[in-house]
């Protein structure tokens, strides 16, 4: 979609961007169509082609993710993206500082109420702003709340569509810091997903009569303890020494949670008030 631009992640076309403009074409009478960004990566492709819309009063994008950077070490979360707004294209970004950040965002609260001017530690600039807000639950529905919902009500879109992403779960691989000890980086329950698509179904029937698209993007699960996986391949061999158990050895993570946020927000979709028992 975009001349020269390099495929990140897992995706090769952006299906949201493109089904945003299709929605805005000459085949359709949508006039404006709002995107929805909740996985826990910045959503810079969909970012670039936003940008680059010819009317850009048409178009918006806000987009939660993690934000965070290391510069003793060069690490930075995937894709180290989205920390300022850019309200000429209507495009709203929120970092959100990762849960191994707890002791530099409490140091920058603190500092913040003491007004003073804490720096992150040795050859670093001082706390990004984003750690202001906190982290985890917390400052995720935050930012849906008061920057998400006033935003989106202002807009008033013909049509919402949603980047679906579950990897902000609990345990999530897809929010962890990998190492030596998985660290985690956000906290999200199904409870939260639930709660930020009843949220964007009330703004959305307002506005458009509840025309919302939602798209599956990332969520990938929580490792499973080497212990478990042991115990599991042990049960599962038979007594020639083959595996029996394909389900076993083919992966070694828990999708559990991932499939329950899934669920909470597929519900809340189709029925965001009556609180159904799923």
């Amino acid at each position: 979609m975009l001349e020269g631009a390099d495929s990140c992640g897992f995706c090769i076309f952006n299906n949201l961007a493109a089904g945003a403009l299709h929605a805005l074409s000459d085949h359709h009478s949508c006039e404006k169509v709002a995107i929805i960004d909740i996985d826990v990566h910045h959503g810079n492709g969909t970012e670039d082609i936003v940008r680059n819309y010819s009317e850009p009063h048409r178009i918006f994008f806000f987009s939660v993710h993690l934000l965070d950077e290391d510069k003793t070490t060069g690490y930075q979360f995937y894709p180290g993206t989205g920390d300022k707004d850019d309200t000429k294209h209507n495009i709203i970004n929120v970092p959100i500082a990762p849960m191994w950040r707890k002791t530099e965002v409490a140091a920058a609260i603190a500092g913040e109420k003491g007004g003073e001017d804490v720096s992150i530690g040795e050859g670093e600039d001082n706390f990004p702003q984003h750690y202001l807000q906190g982290m985890g639950q917390q400052a995720y529905r935050m930012a849906i709340q008061n920057r998400l919902l006033p935003a989106l009500a202002a807009f008033n879109p013909d049509l919402v569509m949603i980047s679906a992403g579950f990897d902000a779960a609990r345990g999530d691989v897809g929010n962890a810091k990998h190492g030596k000890r998985e660290k985690q980086g956000l906290d999200l329950e199904p409870e939260d997903y639930a709660w930020t698509t009843e949220k964007i179904m009330e703004i959305a029937d307002s506005c458009c009569n509840g025309k919302v698209v939602s798209v599956l993007e990332g969520g990938y699960g929580q490792t499973v303890p080497v212990a478990v996986l042991e115990a599991r391949t042990t049960r599962s061999r038979s007594f020639d020494g083959s595996n029996m158990d394909s389900e076993a050895t083919s992966t070694n993570l828990n999708r559990d949670m991932f499939s329950e946020s899934a669920c909470r927000h597929l519900k809340a979709l189709i029925d965001p008030y009556e609180k159904l028992e799923i």
